[in-house]
């Protein structure tokens, strides 16, 4: 009771092991430690819906009670902080952002969801746009900035996920404080890449975010959150790259382009112990001891008459494969000839796939909903 004899309720807060949360009560929603740490913000469900636009209008954005925890949760430390969204779409999520952060820096690699993120935003004068794709083109041009969270929500697959917080770890290391997923219950690879880097030490899930399992989506029950937010323990990306440099090549399929840079000639893939598996024959590989990611490739110099090669026996050819820095694609010399090819991977293919999809239809939709059904 309170001093002039009224009655105060208190909620329970029942907090589960794995993922702590409670039900909401009168409009208030409390899903972790921190945030109850926090004191939270009330909402109502009239406050909940204005201006916000959630999945059920468009399923390719947060959910608005997603962007009501993200609220909760950061309200009371991003004053000063930046934060760098990866994957604005139409800025639906970004003008929450805009209201709790000091500074949003929107990165999408369409600039018609770019054009469409402003206007929906203009109100708002801590918005930086800026127009790249972060599994083609990386984050370097902006790693001068200081961000202290990272909201991941650009390709969704595993690889384009692990790239996306290996170089944010990399680019951010010194003031990176927390990575916000989306998407963690629907994608798979989203949240194999959120558990490993939790199995790593180097990430810690300290809250859900959004819809709170069990829930449907597609007319499928989901078990996890929508999102999660995590804090970052221990930045040792480049530690672990390091480590991993030595096998990320191995077991990917590459592209083999030579004459024609719309369609790959071959495909090679470089196998654990030296042998290779290529579409001309098996060939044996090793690496270069003086240059890093470096490798030297011996195959057939054609492919098998069965396969649509000439008939004239194929010769063994030795060729030198100077790989990037994620083992993405390479560079292709051969010795004593002025032959030379190139290297995409076949998951960077499939990106670069995703990127003109996009381009030729959801750009010219009002909403996911309606190209899903148009």
């Amino acid at each position: 009771t309170s001093g002039d004899g009224g009655v105060v309720k208190l909620d329970v807060i029942v907090f589960h092991a794995a993922m702590p949360y409670t039900d909401i009560y009168d409009g208030m929603f409390v899903y972790s430690f921190l945030c109850a740490d926090a004191n939270p913000k009330t909402f109502t469900k009239t406050d909940a819906q204005v201006g916000l636009v959630g999945k059920e209008d468009d399923y390719w954005t947060t959910s608005v009670q997603m962007k009501q925890d993200l609220r909760n949760f950061f309200q009371d430390l991003g004053g000063n902080w930046t934060v760098l969204e990866l994957g604005t779409y139409r800025g639906y999520t970004t003008r929450v952002l805009a209201d709790i952060f000091h500074r949003v820096i929107a990165v999408d690699a369409s600039s018609v969801f770019l054009g469409h993120n402003s206007e929906n935003n203009a109100e708002h004068d801590n918005i930086v746009y800026i127009n790249l794709h972060s599994r083609m083109d990386g984050l370097k041009s902006i790693r001068h900035n200081k961000i202290e969270v990272v909201f991941v929500d650009a390709e969704h697959d595993h690889d384009s996920v692990l790239r996306d917080v290996q170089d944010v770890l990399e680019a951010f290391e010194h003031s990176v404080r927390y990575l916000v997923f989306d998407d963690y219950a629907t994608d798979e690879g989203v949240r194999q890449v959120v558990d490993r880097f939790e199995d790593d030490g180097v990430l810690k899930i300290v809250g859900g975010v959004g819809y709170r399992p069990p829930w449907t989506y597609h007319g499928k029950i989901v078990h996890h959150w929508e999102g999660v937010v995590c804090e970052v323990l221990r930045n040792e990306a480049a530690a672990d790259r390091e480590h991993e440099e030595d096998t990320r090549a191995l077991g990917r399929m590459y592209n083999w382009f030579a004459e024609n840079l719309w369609r790959a000639e071959d495909v090679i893939q470089l196998l654990a112990g030296g042998a290779a598996v290529t579409s001309r024959g098996p060939g044996r590989w090793r690496r270069d001891k003086g240059h890093a990611r470096s490798f030297w490739l011996d195959w057939p110099s054609q492919k098998p008459a069965a396969f649509g090669g000439p008939k004239e026996n194929a010769t063994l050819e030795t060729w030198f494969l100077q790989f990037d820095r994620h083992f993405d694609k390479f560079a292709a010399g051969r010795l004593a000839t002025a032959h030379s090819a190139a290297g995409v991977a076949q998951d960077m293919l499939e990106a670069m796939f995703r990127r003109v999809f996009v381009s030729v239809t959801h750009e010219w939709c009002n909403t996911a909903n309606e190209c899903g059904h148009s």
